[in-house]
């Protein structure tokens, strides 16, 4: 051997060290850090899917894990009653509709739940929310031995009075239901003072679905087209994303699941930041006039306090449209991020708490407003549960963005949702 030799295979001695080594220190850091900060890959995954479901235009669904190519983006239609809704509406939840249609089994008991996204997550079948609820509620005698079914209408950016309208075109259309809860609060005060901002009457439907739907692109079509396609863009860079992400299940790792959050995070930003503008154009768009409404005050005080007195009185009708069918009613009150002093956030949860200023705005204003009239309309006995301080003492991370938690967060809620509505049904309540 040569002495050039020599120091030749060295070298490639250590770089074939080298090759082998490297990711074996990474495998053991990996496990190391994931140890040390109780990583869990399965929450990081559920993430991913909630991050890039916030991102399309219809429901968030932080219950279901799926493969990205089987998230649907939502395809929304004018309602002649609701506003607006998924195609075909009652088809959203096609199977559940038909069983709620039929007559109830012998031992059957139904619960309808109504409201928004949030509500939508909640009453999705697999959420932690209903299966804390069933598990809740079948440790009481009454329903040990009951199948407890739950038909979900929740819808994204639904608000008072849609839950209203939608319960009757349900009830009218032969849907059975036992009970009903509606799970609302944000979207009547958040959306409600973004409608007011706009230039929009508060009680109507939500502006940027209600206007994009009606809209007929007027002169500003070019710059409409330029808005979408940013907001489609960040969608497929996050659908990109997520789908390589779980391709090569990369939420199993500690040092590189974080990091696919934070690339989601940056294109959620990018999304909001050009849902934004194409709510700007909508809202200067030729033809926009008509879809305003009657004139209501543009003091932002005054938009809070329009926003829950449409609230209360849907509530209180939703109720009583109930009682007369002997249908078992209860409201409750959501949690939502910016309720100052509702919860302790962490630190990932104030880096996703970027939210539309009329948002914040709507949830400081409103939920004080929201939390007195629930209790006005307790104290005429309708079921009202304020759960709006339910994540009050839970340390750990809930939210996933301004309004909507993750499955942690629909079981906390689950649980206390569960119990009070034992609290508040009657005895005689239950169906022979």
């Amino acid at each position: 051997m040569t002495e050039s030799t020599r120091p030749r295979r060295s070298w490639m001695k250590i770089v074939l060290i080298q090759l082998v080594l490297i990711p074996v220190l990474f495998v053991i850091a990996d496990v190391a850090i994931g140890l040390a900060t109780g990583y869990d890959a399965e929450n990081t995954r559920a993430r991913f899917a909630a991050i890039v479901e916030s991102m399309q235009s219809g429901v968030p669904d932080p219950g279901r894990v799926v493969a990205t190519e089987r998230i649907k983006k939502a395809d929304l239609r004018l309602h002649p009653y609701t506003g607006f809704g998924p195609r075909g509406l009652n088809e959203s939840h096609n199977n559940e509709f038909r069983l709620a249609k039929s007559e109830p089994l012998e031992n059957e008991y139904r619960i309808m739940i109504l409201g928004g996204s949030v509500a939508a997550g909640f009453g999705n079948r697999g959420s932690g929310g209903i299966v804390e609820v069933r598990r809740v509620l079948k440790e009481d005698p009454r329903f040990k031995d009951r199948v407890i079914r739950f038909l979900g209408q929740g819808f994204g950016s639904y608000k008072q009075p849609q839950q209203l309208f939608l319960a009757s075109y349900l009830l009218g259309s032969g849907v059975v239901p036992h009970a009903i809860i509606s799970l609302d609060g944000f979207n009547e005060v958040a959306l409600s003072q973004q409608n007011g901002e706009a230039g929009m009457s508060p009680n109507y439907p939500a502006f940027s679905q209600w206007v994009h739907l009606t809209n007929k692109w007027g002169e500003n079509g070019d710059s409409m087209l330029d808005a979408l396609m940013k907001i489609r863009d960040a969608r497929e860079r996050g659908l990109a994303i997520t789908g390589t992400a779980e391709r090569y299940g990369l939420h199993h790792s500690s040092l590189i699941g974080p990091r696919v959050i934070g690339r989601l995070q940056h294109e959620k930003r990018q999304f909001s930041k050009a849902a934004s503008e194409y709510i700007g154009l909508l809202r200067n768009a030729d033809g926009f006039g008509p879809l305003a409404g009657p004139n209501f005050s543009k003091k932002h005080k005054r938009i809070a306090e329009n926003a829950v007195r449409m609230w209360k009185e849907s509530t209180r009708a939703l109720n009583s449209i109930c009682k007369d069918r002997g249908i078992f009613f209860m409201n409750v009150l959501q949690p939502t991020l910016h309720d100052e002093g509702s919860k302790v956030l962490t630190e990932s949860e104030v880096v996703t708490s970027v939210a539309l200023d009329s948002w914040v705005r709507g949830a400081k204003l409103g939920y004080p407003l929201l939390r007195r009239a629930g209790r006005e309309l307790a104290e005429e006995g309708l079921a009202y549960f304020d759960a709006s301080l339910a994540f009050k003492d839970v340390e750990a991370t809930l939210y996933y963005d301004p309004c909507h938690f993750n499955q942690l967060g629909y079981q906390v809620l689950g649980i206390r949702i569960g119990e009070r509505f034992l609290e508040a049904l009657p005895e005689g309540e239950l169906p022979k």
